[in-house]
């Protein structure tokens, strides 16, 4: 009898046993997603040398990084990835960054440049994340940022193109180039000068003695980019000279507002030299650019400095 009342408490236990499993509820359900990656391998493309043949992001940033890069303006497509500041006041310009892929974490910062051709940027929506550029400008290291320098412009958005030009073949040392006094005078030979001009004094922009200088802009909204180009001397304003001190190969880059005709310096003379840069200078004209180089080929000393008080550019007709 006493096992048959402990079988029956052991059955009685077991009931309640699977009663009381019954009542747990089950375990929350998770799903496990692995996190995807942002980047996708793209093959470096393209030669920088057109629209149709721009660098992708790719090849920029391997050019950056190996130290094959000139000076010379290219052209670099991509995907506008990150937009970092739109100024649709006085300076017109942008910076944001591309990327071959949208979303990819890889990407090539455009610095300060300006809209669809050449123009200023009028309105905060003028990119977007997502749109497909087409840029023309000067890769460089700045730092340990992979960049396009200040004074790019896009001249393909979306398919649109506008003021896209193939670079001009770098002039020969005084092609284009006219000195005659104190006046340096840059002209286009493919260009037949209008009537329009837009000049800015130097003396007038309060900026500060012996300091560097690296853009000036013009009243029409046209800027000039100094550039020490490699020369330990950076370009600096002297309010000796009332104007912009530079040296032996330095470079001087104009982002005019239509296609340039003609840029005229004007320069300082003092105790009997006239700073108006060495005779083996070279010249350039692309679409809206103008680029004058300081080429000093002698072996030593740095030749004849560039003491520029005054800049006018002229349009073409």
């Amino acid at each position: 009898m006493k096992r048959f009342y402990q079988a029956a408490i052991m059955m009685a236990m077991a009931v309640l046993s699977f009663t009381s499993c019954e009542d747990v509820p089950e375990p929350y359900h998770f799903t496990y997603k692995p996190s995807e990656s942002t980047n996708e391998n793209v093959a470096p493309q393209g030669d920088g040398a057109s629209v149709a043949t721009a660098y992708n992001v790719a090849a920029a940033l391997d050019l950056i990084s190996n130290g094959t890069y000139t000076s010379n303006k290219v052209y670099i497509k991509g995907v506008i990835n990150q937009i970092d500041n739109i100024d649709t006041g006085s300076y017109g310009n942008a910076t944001y960054s591309i990327a071959d892929k949208k979303g990819n974490s890889v990407q090539l910062k455009i610095y300060r440049g300006y809209a669809l051709g050449n123009q200023h940027f009028t309105s905060s929506d003028a990119i977007k994340v997502g749109d497909e550029v087409v840029i023309y400008g000067e890769l460089t290291l700045f730092g340990t940022t992979q960049e396009v320098k200040q004074g790019n412009y896009i001249v393909s958005q979306n398919g649109q193109t506008s003021g896209a030009s193939t670079p001009s073949t770098p002039a020969t040392p005084s092609q284009g180039l006219n000195i005659s006094g104190t006046t340096v005078t840059l002209t286009n030979s493919n260009a037949t000068a209008g009537t329009t001009t837009t000049s800015v004094d130097l003396n007038t922009l309060g900026l500060a003695n012996n300091a560097e200088v690296t853009t000036i802009t013009f009243p029409d909204g046209a800027t000039a980019t100094f550039d020490s180009n490699g020369n330990t001397h950076k370009p600096i304003f002297s309010s000796l000279t009332s104007g912009i001190r530079t040296y032996a190969n330095c470079k001087i880059t104009i982002n005019g507002k239509a296609k340039i005709a003609k840029v005229t310096f004007d320069c300082d003379s003092y105790n009997g030299t006239d700073y108006v840069g060495n005779t083996t200078a070279t010249v350039t004209f692309s679409g809206n650019d103008a680029v004058y180089t300081n080429v000093f080929t002698g072996s030593t000393g740095g030749g004849v400095q560039l003491r520029v008080k005054k800049i006018t550019i002229t349009y073409a007709q």
